[in-house]
């Protein structure tokens, strides 16, 4: 389902269309890209439950579902399906962590049956979720070595901020074959910008498998932590705003131009797409359609299926405390994971439709983010040509057209 913010706006000439998203919507599917709705997500939950390849307690090492999403159809049978038609077997992909042992499962939802498991014997590992988090934020809390460092420094213990980061691959040979997480700290006290104040010299490496630290090291020279002043992004610990600036307002009178059927999105006559969210890779476009407006009606194929494939931040720094700092963000967090609901008039507009998300909690059981994607349409002004000419034998003539733009946007 989805709601209506706000009254009414006109917009003249061209339009933006705005996706500003952290994730999807949960109604009955119509498409076979549609993801999987609320009762879907159980319903996997309870089919594996009811399987052998799950276990009866709840710990770090059993019942880790690191994805569970749709099992998208072949790409020629989605292309190859049309409304009315009947709708490919829908199916679900689950990525779990049982007992150490990581597994790719089908699990069909018409049969109601496991239709394949397959363990995964490769490198690297699940993406990091929300209880492991927590658990090596615990770990480290903990371990004595880490904690007389703190004392050292002379710090609140309280106010240690712990953010764990998979280190990759760089060749050490004590660290083969373990799930290692090198866990960085931070010193809010005084700020909620707590990316400010790194502790530095100290290094901690979990081994995730094992609940235990791996490897730990001090290194401190003496650098003092950098001071919480003025590192403050809230508002209200701002320097004096400077006077407000007089109130925009767009109207429209007639309603939005465009129409959501489920997840499918059609502006106007001109463009028509699938829109869903996925936990790692964050807003994903599909069957991306243009009108080229002429009597025939035909609409060209423009993309297939469009997302953000990953978000790379290597710092290239040698030190043991910066080295291992090459951040994947959507393999290791999940954009749509990390995604928030968004608030109404300041990341959308008045007159925005917000769509809910459903995804999915490391134990199987379906989470619904409010607001997770508003979808509204701009007048940005801007012009898609114009053309003067002074020499026309009917005296001077122009002409131009605004500028119509699909935009997609995301903010995680």
């Amino acid at each position: 389902m989805y709601t209506v913010m706000g009254s009414s706006s006109r917009l003249s000439y061209g339009f933006v269309l705005l996706l500003v998203c952290c994730c999807s919507l949960s109604v009955a599917h119509k498409h076979p890209l549609d993801p999987l709705s609320v009762g879907e997500h159980l319903a996997v939950r309870s089919i594996l439950a009811n399987s052998s390849l799950w276990c009866s307690t709840s710990t770090a090492d059993c019942n880790v579902i690191a994805s569970l999403e749709v099992d998208e159809p072949e790409k020629a049978d989605v292309k190859a399906w049309a409304p009315g038609k009947k709708l490919p077997p829908r199916k679900a992909v689950v990525v779990t962590r049982l007992d150490k042992v990581v597994r790719k499962i089908i699990v069909n939802l018409d049969t109601e049956e496991i239709e394949s498991s397959e363990v995964y014997e490769g490198y690297g590992g699940t993406a990091l979720n929300r209880y492991e988090v927590g658990l090596l934020a615990s770990i480290v809390s903990k371990y004595e070595p880490f904690l007389q460092s703190l004392i050292t420094r002379g710090l609140n213990l309280q106010q240690v901020n712990y953010l764990p980061l998979s280190p990759g691959w760089y060749g050490v040979p004590d660290d083969e074959g373990k799930r290692i997480v090198t866990v960085q700290v931070f010193y809010s006290n005084g700020t909620e910008n707590f990316y400010m104040r790194p502790i530095a010299g100290i290094s901690v490496q979990v081994d995730v498998d094992e609940q235990r630290v791996h490897k730990f090291s001090d290194n401190w020279q003496g650098v003092p932590i950098p001071g919480s002043q003025n590192t403050d992004y809230k508002l209200e610990a701002q320097y004096p705003l400077l006077p407000p600036l007089k109130i925009i307002s767009i109207e429209q009178p007639n309603g939005p131009s465009f129409t959501i059927d489920g997840y499918q999105i059609q502006w106007g006559d001109i463009w028509r797409f699938h829109l869903k969210m996925d936990s790692r890779a964050g807003t994903v476009i599909s069957m991306a359609e243009v009108s080229d407006g002429d009597e025939t009606k035909v609409w060209r194929s423009v993309m297939y299926k469009g997302f953000v494939s990953e978000m790379f931040v290597p710092y290239q720094d040698p030190t043991d405390d910066w080295y291992f700092k090459t951040y994947l963000d959507a393999g290791e967090y999940g954009l749509g994971a990390v995604s928030s609901a968004l608030q109404p008039l300041n990341d959308c507009p008045r007159h925005a439709y917000f769509l809910d998300a459903v995804l999915s909690t490391p134990s199987g059981v379906p989470m619904i983010k409010r607001n997770a994607i508003c979808i509204f349409e701009r007048y940005a002004g801007d012009v898609a040509w114009r053309h003067t000419e002074t020499f026309a034998i009917d005296g001077k003539t122009v002409h131009d057209q605004p500028d119509p733009v699909t935009v997609p946007a995301m903010s995680a």
